[in-house]
């Protein structure tokens, strides 16, 4: 990742020398940001010139995972309950370890199914949990902020489901005559997602005199994996509601 600061902007700039710095913050928490986005949908055919760096959790749970097709059903307690029979039972024994995660909209899919069941709720997101409340009382007070980060206060059959805003939901689904946008679930231990960094964030500051300009260029090298491709699950044509 590369990017520069002109003279001319630190010197007209309001925020004056400060600018630099400001930049740096930014660029900062973009690294961030393409980091998951690389881990999370990493792709080696994609034409994404960050993407094709190598393969990420989605495409290496579905290849070497358990895969759940979703057939383009909206969320509900069977999707989830699905998924949770697809786990080995061994791996039961540390129940309290488990994880779902899934996007935002999937999230917001599933409180929606728990609210006050009716025609409109079943119409649209499948089958309610009957006679919940639980999504009222999520939609009218704070029920996220409970835990660590992506904590949603759900915790469908008793594991949480962590919220990672990066897992897409936009996808075309691969069943026969797919309609709308599809997103993923996965079950699993959150310390099955490894992540190895084998060069350390550098960056890189130079003055350009030609370009009158201050050049950074940033490196780092990593990688990740999934270490036991057996505990992982993970859902595919899950539909979005519109």
């Amino acid at each position: 990742m590369d990017w520069e600061v002109s003279t001319e902007s630190l010197e007209d700039n309001i925020a004056g020398d400060s600018l630099e710095d400001h930049i740096a913050q930014v660029m900062a928490r973009q690294t961030s940001n393409d980091m998951d986005d690389l881990l999370i949908n990493g792709d080696t055919t994609s034409g994404n010139a960050l993407l094709k760096a190598q393969d990420g959790y989605v495409k290496l749970g579905k290849a070497s995972g358990t895969t759940h097709d979703g057939l383009g059903v909206n969320i509900s307690r069977a999707v989830y309950d699905a998924i949770l029979r697809k786990m080995p039972n061994k791996y039961m024994q540390r129940r309290n370890e488990l994880r779902y995660f899934s996007g935002p909209g999937i999230v917001q899919d599933t409180i929606y199914t728990l609210m006050n069941p009716n025609s409109a709720t079943e119409a649209t997101a499948g089958a309610p949990s009957p006679g919940s409340t639980m999504g009222d009382r999520l939609y009218n007070n704070p029920g996220g902020p409970n835990g660590g980060p992506g904590s949603t206060g759900l915790s469908p059959f008793g594991i949480p489901l962590i919220e990672v805003p990066l897992l897409p939901e936009d996808v075309a689904g691969s069943y026969d005559s797919p309609s709308g946008v599809h997103g993923y679930i996965i079950l699993t231990f959150p310390n099955n997602h490894i992540v190895g960094i084998q060069r350390e964030i550098t960056v890189y500051r130079e003055f350009k005199p030609k370009k009158d300009t201050i050049e950074y260029t940033q490196y780092n090298r990593v990688a990740q994996n999934i270490e036991n491709a057996e505990a992982y699950v993970i859902a595919q044509d899950v539909k979005i509601r519109a």
